[in-house]
């Protein structure tokens, strides 16, 4: 599992103190020292923010999120991150179609954050001592969700950007293009198209 990952973003107020007399806090501190052992990253504890930050090779930055209160880590990545996104009609249809009894995501929950229009991937993973051993597997799950949403969102902006494209062009410069190139090919005896005269 140590070659999905690349690094993680190190951060300087991670949280120097554990108390290990705590039984949640411990179980975190469980969780974290798996994770070094599974992802060969040398990985802080949980920073102030509660947050772990790691990014994966095909460059899926993956965002851990502890809630000890209610024992369960929350999983978000950004979508896309380095691509600029314009949320129009049809890609939010796509999005509301993918979240609708996560059909497209999985059990994974998609969204957006209104004041970059960044959209996020995100799932809970509740954390006990009996469900430890299939953190890797989760966390492995939850990458595989990103990038397929990844490819879907990729695949609506060439989409949308290719019927821009088409809708540029003047329909009669196109037609007038097809038709001189028939009366071409038509008093042209040197041309064969076999498509404009059928026996």
């Amino acid at each position: 599992m140590s070659s999905s990952y690349k690094h993680y973003n190190p951060i300087e107020d991670h949280d120097e103190h554990i108390d290990e007399s705590n039984e949640t806090h411990a179980l975190f501190v469980k969780i974290v020292d798996h994770l070094r052992k599974s992802t060969g990253l040398p990985l802080p504890y949980f920073d102030r923010n509660s947050r772990i930050c790691m990014v994966t090779e095909t460059e899926i930055v993956i965002n851990l999120i502890k809630e000890e209160n209610k024992q369960r880590i929350s999983l978000y990545a950004p979508i896309l991150a380095s691509t600029p996104i314009e949320i129009d009609e049809a890609l939010m249809t796509w999005l509301l179609e993918a979240n609708l009894l996560w059909q497209g995501t999985q059990g994974a929950t998609l969204g957006i954050l209104r004041h970059t229009n960044q959209i996020i991937l995100s799932e809970i993973v509740h954390a006990t001592e009996n469900t430890l051993h299939l953190f890797d597997e989760q966390l492995v799950n939850f990458i595989d969700k990103t990038q397929n949403i990844e490819l879907g969102l990729a695949k609506q902006i060439d989409d949308k950007r290719n019927r821009e494209n088409s809708e540029e062009l003047d329909p009669e410069i196109i037609l007038t293009t097809k038709q001189n190139n028939i009366l071409n090919n038509t008093h042209n005896p040197h041309t064969h198209n076999p498509h404009i005269f059928k026996a």
